[in-house]
């Protein structure tokens, strides 16, 4: 039978068992809980879980290559940061974080356009 350490179950014909959306919604849930009390170990385990993604949307969103994307997503999690007291608990932690991200990238476009527009 599986392991709690290793995460992975099995079922009663010995078939792996992928854990749920809920599982990692719950285990999300619980590290944004410690990142608002003050502890550093659950903001560390919202960026490693959802970073990797977060810098793929920047990627496909902004067009941004890798180094720039790496400094919106780094942008992105400052805002989180800043933001993390306005986190409702009762909401999804990704639709709270990726509409950060969205706006974030936006504001981007918005200034890049703006650049590229604007008179020498």
């Amino acid at each position: 039978m599986g392991s709690k350490n290793t995460r992975i179950e099995y079922d009663s014909m010995g078939e792996m068992e992928v854990p749920s959306d809920a599982y990692y919604g719950a285990q999300t849930a619980r590290a944004m809980k410690k990142f608002q009390s003050g502890d550093e170990s659950g903001f560390n385990v919202l960026l490693a879980r959802h970073g990797p993604g977060v810098l793929r949307f920047i990627m496909k969103m902004t067009g941004a290559d890798k180094a720039r994307a790496e400094d919106l997503l780094q942008e992105v999690f400052v805002k989180v940061i800043e933001r993390r007291g306005h986190y409702d608990p009762g909401q999804k932690f990704t639709t709270w974080l990726y509409s950060i991200a969205r706006n974030h990238c936006i504001d981007f476009l918005r200034t890049e356009s703006f650049r590229r527009t604007a008179p020498s």
